[in-house]
């Protein structure tokens, strides 16, 4: 559903990385209306006794199976509010294992001596549903988060740069820095902050890596002439630009705790810092790529 805001001012990007208390709120209606309706059925039935399906969902083996497996969701977390707000992260994964257990409930056959109605469960559609549920309070509540139609939960990241992250196809001719490069570029859209930074770590990895890459004999040399491919014959002021650009980088990951963690270095926690550090270096290992491969 899209509502007057939408259509008028269009949706903000999220930005917001911590789930709140209304939103919580919001979140746990929506999951217990769908074990009320049944949704949840295909997978935790309860059955007619005559042997002809569904009729509704078994709440105790559905809540059984969750805390089994998001045990940092609290006990009876669905049914009851708590001073204490759940993390993030167990909310998502809440999410997740609804959005793979999920089924829409259409009604069947009345039957009469039991008084309730048999269930005809659709995956897909539920599925769908959910997922479009989901989206809506996310989007509408500045979240930077998304549902994905596979049932995993992303990060949410600016159009621009999502679009060349997920296009972005490595072949350097390294096989050990193509996998460093892929592994971070697919943990960036988690949303676990400690994957991000373990993303970062990543692409450091993989930015010292190439540096070696270029010709000569010295480090020094080899990415010199990675930056003179870069900017191209007849652009001195703009290779100059990329010298200094390469020089902030490499002191970044040796000053911060990125790659090492020696008590002097400053820790690189805020995720906007995450996502500045990761786009900017992103950027400057993209571009030297390119212009290798021309």
């Amino acid at each position: 559903m899209t509502y007057f805001s939408d259509r008028e001012f269009g949706n903000q990007l999220g930005t917001i990385e911590e789930i709140d208390d209304p939103v919580w709120v919001g979140f746990r209606a929506i999951v217990n209306t769908k074990i009320e309706d049944g949704s949840f059925a295909l997978d935790f039935p309860i059955n007619c006794p005559d042997g002809l399906g569904p009729f509704a969902t078994d709440r105790d083996s559905f809540e059984a199976v969750l805390q089994a497996e998001i045990p940092s969701l609290p006990e009876d977390s669905l049914m009851t509010l708590f001073e204490r707000l759940p993390n993030t992260a167990a909310i998502l994964d809440l999410l997740e294992f609804c959005w793979h257990h999920i089924a829409d409930p259409l009604q069947g056959s009345f039957h009469e001596y039991f008084g309730h109605v048999h269930l005809k469960l659709d995956r897909e559609l539920g599925q769908n549903k959910f997922r479009q549920q989901v989206n809506s309070i996310l989007v509408r509540n500045r979240l930077a988060f998304t549902l994905t139609a596979e049932g995993r939960v992303e990060r949410v990241i600016s159009p621009v740069f999502s679009e060349k992250l997920a296009s972005a196809e490595f072949v350097t001719g390294d096989p050990e820095l193509d996998r460093i490069l892929e592994s971070s570029r697919r943990k960036f859209s988690k949303p676990s902050e400690g994957i991000q930074r373990e993303a970062l770590l990543d692409l450091w990895d993989a930015w010292e890596r190439l540096k070696t890459t270029g010709v000569g004999s010295r480090k020094k040399d080899q990415i010199m002439s990675l930056l003179d491919d870069a900017a191209g014959p007849g652009f001195p002021k703009f290779r100059q630009r990329l010298e200094t650009e390469a020089r902030e980088l490499t002191e970044i990951g040796n000053n911060h705790q990125i790659r090492h963690t020696e008590t002097t270095q400053e820790k690189v926690e805020a995720s906007e810092h995450i996502d500045y550090l990761y786009h900017r270096l992103f950027s400057m290992i993209q571009l030297i790529l390119k212009t290798q491969s021309r």
